[in-house]
């Protein structure tokens, strides 16, 4: 379990600052509950906490979105293995860096390689960042079932 000190620093055992074990695993437990995948990072880019769910989502182990963790590392591996398209993984990091160095919000959609279509939203928040993964892959192929038949019945002269 751990300890907070008189400082209101984290003990030994690495927990995040100003939260007992038990706050910890409440804070991943309301996570698990937001239907998408979401990261904390403090301002240093250190993972705070993350759901088993971003994980999954991003198609990453477990390990390297735990708490303490350099979001960084995370960033160039995801860019080194293509997941933001094709191009030079130092160029990608860089850009994904900026993006979250703005402390602007914003909202973007990613196709994975595997095919897996994720809206991605990143909000700034005291002291860090939150970043939010929800799978839309069955929206997208709905939606462009849609427009297809729409083409078709406009090509057949339909309404």
């Amino acid at each position: 379990m751990s300890r907070i000190d008189d400082n209101g620093g984290a003990s030994m055992d690495g927990s995040s600052p100003g939260l007992s074990q038990n706050a910890d695993d409440t804070l991943r437990d309301v996570l698990d509950t937001l239907g998408g995948g979401v990261v904390v990072v403090d301002s240093q880019m250190q993972v705070v906490t993350a759901n088993a769910l971003a994980a999954e989502l991003l198609d990453v182990p477990r390990a390297l979105i735990s708490s303490g963790k350099s979001w960084m590392e995370f960033i160039r591996f995801a860019a080194e293995r293509g997941d933001y398209g094709p191009g030079d993984a130092d160029t990608h990091t860089a850009r994904v860096v900026d993006l979250i160095s703005s402390r602007e919000p914003y909202t973007l959609t990613r196709q994975r390689p595997d095919g897996a279509i994720l809206e991605i939203h990143g909000r700034p928040i005291r002291d860090g960042f939150v970043t939010r993964f929800r799978d839309v892959t069955d929206q997208h192929r709905n939606e462009e079932a849609l427009r297809e038949l729409t083409r078709a019945r406009h090509r057949e002269g339909l309404p």
